[in-house]
């Protein structure tokens, strides 16, 4: 990964304190970039855009595995839009700027 990418993924990563119920999922988008496979999945739906949840954003590549994430950024307190920027940000980083 290049350093944009890393710094994208070393700014948060809220996991979930122990025994938590894991986050009822209700949108999923996945969006291809080169040898890169994005993943976010959120517990805000998109059709209240002001609605808050959690959101899990995996990184794949399909050089090194299709089936594990490379690097996983977890958030609270996100709203479908939000998530939808920070993948936007997470493509941008790919691209190395």
């Amino acid at each position: 990964m290049n350093p944009a990418t890393l710094s994208y993924f070393s700014e948060r990563d809220d996991r979930p304190p122990p025994g938590m119920k894991p986050m009822r999922v209700r949108q999923i988008v996945r969006k291809r970039f080169g040898p890169y496979t994005i993943t976010a999945s959120t517990s805000c739906g998109p059709e209240r855009h002001n609605q808050l949840g959690s959101a899990k954003i995996s990184l794949y590549d399909q050089r090194v595995s299709t089936e594990e994430p490379v690097a996983v950024k977890r958030f609270g307190g996100a709203s479908w839009p939000e998530v939808l920027i920070e993948v936007g940000r997470l493509k941008r980083g790919l691209r190395g700027g």
